[in-house]
């Protein structure tokens, strides 16, 4: 999709909305977001009539669907993680012991713990620091496996142990159901400045510093 581009963007669920519309604002669109196909109808007309009324002047982009990536065809969907608590010093997580996250020998596999892992305290540490106008990615990830698990379900605890100007540092527990552990992750999450395009806005219409 072409920079400088205005984009409706459509999801209704609040934090995949702002992922979507800070990742299209760094590859410079201007986002008009909606919750819903209600909204969207109106924030549609409002952006065309900003526009000139030229209805080419306005892409559509549903979160859902093709132009960024249905959420069940990305990694976490795939392999059925169901976030459950996402805050800036502990995270949760859980998914289902099914063939999709098995090896051969019927045990889950090390990917998976890892995978999950990566993906909670990104989601924690992005909506920690996107605020101030920083991005997180991941930087390094070290996980250990335990115990076998090869059926029921797995749980994810994720505490923070380091808060950095420029790393946050998570550690992970993993248990079966019955709170046996089963694999420890640490984590370690680089955070840094978005383009000035992609920081959120102030109440004044101003952007944050990113520093």
């Amino acid at each position: 999709m072409k920079g400088a581009a205005t984009v409706l963007l459509v999801e209704d669920y609040a934090d995949t909305r702002e992922m979507m519309s800070t990742m299209l604002q760094m590859k410079g669109c201007r986002v008009v977001e909606a919750a819903d196909g209600q909204a969207a109808v109106e924030a549609a007309v409002t952006a065309r009539d900003g526009l000139g009324g030229e209805p080419a002047d306005l892409a559509v982009v549903f979160a859902t669907g093709a132009h960024l990536g249905e959420p069940e065809q990305t990694l976490e969907g795939v392999l059925g993680f169901e976030l459950l608590e996402t805050g800036p010093e502990r995270a949760t997580a859980r998914f289902e012991v099914v063939d999709r996250v098995r090896q051969p020998l019927g045990l889950v596999h090390g990917g998976t713990y890892a995978a999950l892992a990566e993906t909670i305290v990104s989601n924690a540490t992005f909506r920690a620091v996107y605020p101030d106008g920083m991005m997180a990615t991941g930087m390094s990830n070290l996980t250990s496996f335990l115990r076998p698990v090869t059926e029921g379900s797995v749980h994810a605890e994720a505490r923070r142990q380091h808060r950095g100007r420029t790393t946050w540092v998570w550690e992970i527990d993993f248990t079966d159901d019955g709170g046996c552990l089963c694999a420890v992750s640490r984590v370690t999450m680089a955070v840094r400045e978005l383009p000035a395009s992609a920081r959120p806005p102030r109440a004044d219409g101003s952007y944050a510093p990113g520093d």
